[in-house]
């Protein structure tokens, strides 16, 4: 398994999401109407380049989803093989990407067993 893959491609998935989210809600102009009609090169430009890193955000975003649902499937099937409550915290580390203290009320241990237990494997 590629844990530290994994986490990568998670938090730069995040990131991408966050600067998609920023692009898409951020307006040229403060009460700017898109009527159609040209307004000149100043607003076009930026308008294209805006749309333009949209497009290619969001490109980049579906590539990252697309790599970290391979990985996940790989992990799925890594894990496969183990049974019980160690399957139960690797797949929701792994796969599901909680944090100690969820995985611990999932499964009904504390944090520290859950820990140990992982720390074990």
């Amino acid at each position: 398994m590629d844990k530290q893959k994994l986490y990568e491609l998670t938090r730069k998935h995040g990131e991408l999401k966050k600067l998609l989210e920023k692009i898409e809600s951020v307006g040229i102009y403060p009460n700017q109407e898109l009527t159609g009609m040209p307004r000149g090169c100043v607003i076009s430009d930026k308008t294209s380049t805006t749309a333009c890193d949209l497009v290619e955000y969001k490109d980049q975003l579906n590539a990252l989803l697309t790599e970290i649902q391979k990985l996940r499937k790989a992990i799925i099937f890594e894990i496969s093989g183990v049974d019980g409550v160690v399957y139960d915290i690797l797949f929701l580390k792994f796969v599901s990407g909680m944090d100690w203290d969820q995985i611990g009320i999932e499964v009904g241990k504390s944090r520290e067993a859950v820990r140990r237990m992982y720390y074990r494997i």
